[in-house]
């Protein structure tokens, strides 16, 4: 029996959480676990982030809710104590879910990258996001600490496989390409009722605040655009983050951006339900799941043309990109929208190169 250890101590929240419980629900359900071929033992935040997924003899989670307490106790735990832990056992696939390479001794190791903030050249931005440019210093070191150990590197996008070779000479054939999602999968788009001039546009945004996603060039559009029948949601209240702060006073006196404020699940689908069109402006994104939620619609998405959002929406009819860095552009390309005008639909590819996994079950075999 092959034994195999996932840590996802840092995932309790968010995407990074939905990543984790997918992988491990995806190691419950293989027919190896059932067969008795395989042991499963997750380092997990809190085993009840994962109560929905049956319990195995075979699956053990433990709990370890102190380790994302700091930074300090994090290094530890990933540096000094798996370490001394996997030296007391066989270990034939360590798996990292969480960015970060551990020191442990295992066959195999493979780590799941899901933080883009070291491949982010914008400009730096201490006084407004300070938090994303620590993050921007400490992954750009920490991602290179390990990594030549690993057997696999996993990223959602092809654009980030090729930073890994540019900035840590990260070979291509070793860096496995995996969607967090299968594109254009899911139940066909419900119909929409025919678009008029008259209508009043209603256009989402459902991001939060940091300052790569580029709120500035939206409001700025949005501006451009005032009394017009057109409205923008935001999903912040403008008081999370000194560059939220900095974009709600820029909207202060815009009445067509209304700031909604953070949504749960079952809200977000209602405004994806009643949305228009979404609008991503944002620069950087591990894969910007939204695009992936709302083409479900099938309903137009104005998206930053950048790799990211180019990937994400592979194969969706109903694109319309646009320079991230051009609020003008966006502007023009809105208030066509709103007359009526045709659309410049573009349909990006929705192909990727090898080596390449659609989803959880391909890339459980990979690994192994």
């Amino acid at each position: 029996m092959q034994t195999i250890v996932v840590s996802a101590t840092n995932l309790f929240l968010g995407g990074p959480l939905t990543v984790g419980r997918e992988f491990v629900a995806a190691l419950r359900a293989s027919p190896a676990l059932e067969r008795g071929e395989i042991r499963v033992i997750v380092f997990c935040h809190r085993r009840a982030l994962y109560a929905d997924i049956a319990s195995h003899p075979h699956l053990e989670l433990i709990e370890l809710p102190h380790v994302r307490r700091n930074w300090l106790i994090r290094l530890y735990y990933e540096y000094f104590w798996f370490l001394r832990w996997s030296r007391r056992r066989t270990i034939d696939l360590w798996i990292s879910l969480q960015d970060l390479t551990p020191n442990v001794h295992a066959s195999r190791r493979a780590v799941y990258c899901h933080n883009p903030a070291p491949f982010y050249d914008g400009p730096r931005r201490w006084l407004l996001d300070p938090r994303f440019e620590i993050f921007r210093l400490v992954y750009g070191v920490f991602y290179r600490l390990n990594l030549a150990k690993n057997t696999w590197v996993i990223v959602q996008q092809d654009w980030m496989r090729r930073e890994m070779e540019r900035r840590y000479k990260r070979p291509a054939a070793r860096t496995i390409v995996a969607h967090p999602v299968r594109v254009g999968g899911g139940a066909p788009p419900p119909a929409q009722p025919a678009e008029s001039p008259a209508l009043h546009k209603r256009m989402l945004y459902p991001v939060y605040p940091r300052s790569a996603k580029n709120h500035e060039v939206v409001v700025e559009a949005m501006r451009a655009l005032r009394g017009l029948p057109i409205e923008l949601t935001l999903t912040f209240t403008g008081d999370e983050t000194r560059y939220a702060r900095m974009i709600r006073d820029r909207a202060r006196d815009l009445e067509n951006i209304r700031f909604a404020g953070f949504l749960s699940t079952e809200e977000l689908r209602r405004q994806y339900e009643c949305a228009d069109a979404l609008v991503f402006p944002s620069k950087l994104e591990t894969w910007g799941l939204p695009l992936s939620e709302f083409r479900q619609y099938g309903r137009p998405i104005f998206a930053a043309d950048l790799p990211y959002a180019r990937e994400a929406l592979g194969g969706y009819e109903r694109c319309v990109f646009f320079d991230p860095d051009s609020p003008q552009e966006l502007a023009r390309l809105l208030r066509g929208w709103i007359d009526g005008e045709a659309l410049p639909f573009d349909t990006p590819s929705a192909n990727s190169s090898a080596p390449f996994a659609a989803d959880w079950s391909e890339l459980l075999c990979r690994l192994w």
